[in-house]
This record gives C-alpha cells, structure tokens and sequence, in this order.
C-alpha cells in the first residue's frame, strides 16, 4: 500500500472522517510539487521536515494563494487551495501518528543493520583492511538468490514498502567493480561502497541506479563516518535521510512503474507463516470471484521473488485446479496407456503434476552447486562491464545483441521480454527454456556461447 493509501485509511478509520474528503486532499497533494527540489508530498517521510518546509502555510490565518504558491509549483489550474492547506494539516498528524512512525523507526533499524553488514563484509574481503571475518559467515553470495550470505542478515531484509533488500558480493571478490552492492530484490536500485584512493578502506555509501544504460550514481556519496553504523544507538538521522532517498529512488524506479509487486500486508505476512513454518497450507475460503486464485499467486510470487506475470515460466510455481474426476494417478503417479512402435497398447508408469514438482524441486536444491552457477555469474559481469555481448546464432541470420537488465538477466535491445539464468539452465540440461517454446533457437545460442567461450561443459544428465 502506497503512503497515500496508508493516509486514507488512518483518516477514515483512525480519524473517523469521510473517505470523500481523504479523496479531495490526496487530489489537491497531486496538483503540487515543492519549489526547487520538485518533491511531491508523499516523497516527505520525516514529520519534522515536512513541517518546516510548510509551516508558513498552516500558521497563517484562512488560505493565503500567494503563500502556498512561494511553497509550491501548481501544476494545475483547478487547484482547491482549502483542500491543499486542510489535506496537510491531517497529512501531518497522520505522520506524526504512532502507526506510521512506528513503522519507520523499524524500517531506520533495519537499514541500518543491512548497511552495517555490507559495510562489514565488504571490509572483510579486502586483504589490505585489518576487518575480520566473523567465525564461519559466508565470503560471498548473491542474497537475492537466496545463497548462504542471506542467513547472517535475514531479520533485516523485510521493509514497510512491502519489498525486501539484500546484499549481493560476487565470487571472487571483485570488490572495486560494480558486481557487490546492496539492492532492493529485484530492482536495480542499489547502495554502493566509494574506496579510497589507497583501495584499502571505503570513504562513503552511495545510491546507483543500474536500471540505466551502464548504471548511474545517484545523489552525492555520504561519508560513511556520518552514518554512526556500529554506535549501537537509534539509527541517527544520516541513516534515516539515506533510507528515505533510496525508497524515494525505489518509488521512482520502472521497477514499480510497469510492473505489479506483491507487497500488501496481508501477503506478507501469509508468505512468512510459510516460510517460516509457522504454517505448512493455508485454506482461503469465500465465494467465487473475491480473488482468493489472485491472492494465492500473490504469496506464491513474494515466496519466489519473481512478479506475478512470471509465474507461468517458474519452475517454483505450479498451479492445480481439483474436480470430482481428478485422482492419485493424476496427482502423485499411476499407469498411463501407452502405444507402442508395434501398434500394441500397453501401460508405462508417469509422475503426476505433485510427483513431477517434487523432482524440480529436488534438482533446485542441487542446481547452485553445479558450475553453471559460477560461469553464468562470470558471464553476466563481463556482459554488464562490457554493456553489450554479441552472441552468433545458430540458424541463418543476424547475431544477437544483448545487455543485462535491472533484474541481472539477458535483454535484446529495446525488447521488454528477457531471458533468464533459469531459462538457459534449462536448456542447458536438454529441456525448453520456457514451457511454450519460446525463444528456445535464442537461448541455445546462448548454452552456446558459454561452452565456447567460458568452458561450459555438457550436461552431467543427473
């Protein structure tokens, strides 16, 4: 839920007032930006500043246009000022409110935990800095992914924003290049470190937005000093100013512009009773049509960490509708009528849907172990330092010409659609890439290539 939303509910049920008048402040919030920085109202999260930067408006006596326009950029001519100048008032108290702060000040200590660590392991990988790793904590690790690195973390990663975080060092320690960073899973909205000139300690932490051709560094690089990371005290107000640029950053982001998450609270918090253990099924129940098919593919999408529309091309994700006819052979396994070359009808036996998912499963346990892991890691840095790879395609034709995306998969120049590592892992093992077929020349081409170049070797057939 956006903070707009989180606004008209605590107006409506905390303030017991009308959601028409919600509606007409949120209306008149969206016709104004602050002069200058070019911020709207949502983008202020602290009270405090909010407050600064609109007090003249609210301590001045009825409703002053010429006040509010040395405050605002009107975007629109319709403009209701009263509702402007109420809709702060209420917007404000509702900041200030002890739900809404509550919620931040977990997000600040959270932030600050996730910073502190990267910081750490970071400093820990450099052989020229006195850090230390910690007992046995993993060297490396894409946490996205769900490696190891994501243990010594993981009461950190969740956020208000409905979206998680994670921290991401490369294999072989690649410290000065672009390829260790924190994240917004699975945006390319990233923290990363500023070295010294000596390369032997980091001097500042900076905002990078890898969703742009190359990436780009995004506002100044703030002295890692100043962020107090290790006082074990509140998070202090660098770190909560930091948090609040790189949710802003995350907002902005196509990310969410184009795409769905699944970040209400209610599929949170259903996602963690399962993963959690808290609960192995959950039964919805209500009458046909009140989303309750939507709201499973909702947890089952914020389990994964992929968007809803992947769903279909996950081998984490399949879906099964149960009718009167539907049996144990069509669920687990069973015989199957077969025709042989010699026109004979006999029986073979076949896995059912359950059966056969619990084979993927098993072989997703195993698969980031294999060393397609690392030579596809390897890859996509090459790719992402060099922008383009040009890859010979099989059949007749022109080469093709990828990039990596914010997601760290493969993109054909202004194509939407990509190819992910699952995809050419699964042609690397025989099979097709997506279940339709799609694309499949592409991605061989791809298995390919790595052979080729990287020393992909076939297939092992476990």
């Amino acid at each position: 839920m956006s903070r707009y939303g989180e606004f008209q509910d605590w107006y409506v049920n905390t303030e017991k007032r009308s959601l028409n008048s919600a509606n007409q402040y949120l209306v008149a919030f969206r016709k104004v930006s602050f002069k200058q920085s070019g911020e709207t109202v949502e983008d202020i999260f602290n009270p405090e500043e909010l407050e600064n930067r609109v007090n003249s408006i609210l301590e001045t006596k009825g409703t002053d246009e010429n006040i509010i326009r040395s405050t605002f950029d009107v975007t629109d001519g319709n403009l209701q000022f009263d509702d402007l100048k109420s809709g702060l008032k209420y917007y404000l108290k509702f900041l200030k409110s002890s739900v809404s702060l509550n919620m931040l000040d977990s997000d600040f200590i959270n932030f600050k935990h996730v910073l502190g660590y990267f910081v750490h392991i970071m400093l820990a990988n450099n052989k020229t800095n006195p850090e230390q790793f910690v007992n046995s904590e993993p060297k490396s690790g894409q946490g996205y992914a769900g490696n190891r690195i994501r243990q010594s973390y993981e009461k950190y990663r969740s956020y208000s924003t409905g979206m998680t975080m994670d921290v991401n060092i490369v294999p072989g320690f690649q410290l000065y290049t672009k390829t260790c960073y924190i994240n917004w899973t699975p945006t390319g909205m990233n923290v990363r470190v500023q070295w010294n000139q000596q390369k032997d300690n980091i001097e500042s932490l900076q905002l990078f937005n890898n969703e742009e051709k190359n990436g780009v560094w995004v506002g100044e690089p703030i002295p890692l000093d100043s962020f107090n990371l290790y006082d074990e005290k509140e998070p202090n107000q660098v770190v909560k100013n930091f948090y609040q640029q790189y949710v802003q950053m995350l907002n902005n982001s196509r990310y969410m512009k184009n795409k769905e998450v699944p970040n209400n609270m209610k599929v949170k918090q259903l996602s963690e009773m399962l993963v959690e253990g808290k609960a192995y099924n959950i039964i919805l129940r209500g009458a046909p049509g009140t989303g309750k098919t939507y709201l499973s593919k909702q947890i089952a999408a914020d389990i994964i960490g992929c968007l809803i529309d992947e769903l279909s091309d996950c081998d984490q994700f399949d879906f099964v509708q149960f009718h009167p006819s539907y049996d144990y052979t069509d669920f687990v396994a069973g015989l199957r009528p077969v025709q042989g070359n010699d026109g004979q009808v006999g029986f073979e036996p076949k896995n059912g849907i359950f059966k056969a998912f619990c084979e993927k499963a098993k072989f997703q346990q195993e698969k980031y172990s294999d060393t397609f892991d690392d030579i596809w890691e390897n890859f996509i840095i090459n790719v992402e330092e060099e922008s383009t790879v040009i890859i010979p395609r099989i059949a007749n034709g022109q080469d093709l010409t990828y990039s990596v995306n914010s997601n760290r998969n493969l993109k054909e120049g202004n194509s939407v659609a990509s190819i992910t590592k699952e995809n050419i892992f699964r042609v690397w093992q025989g099979n097709n890439g997506r279940k339709s077929g799609g694309q499949q020349a592409k991605m061989q081409a791809v298995v390919n290539y790595l052979k080729n170049k990287y020393s992909l070797p076939d297939y092992n057939g476990r």
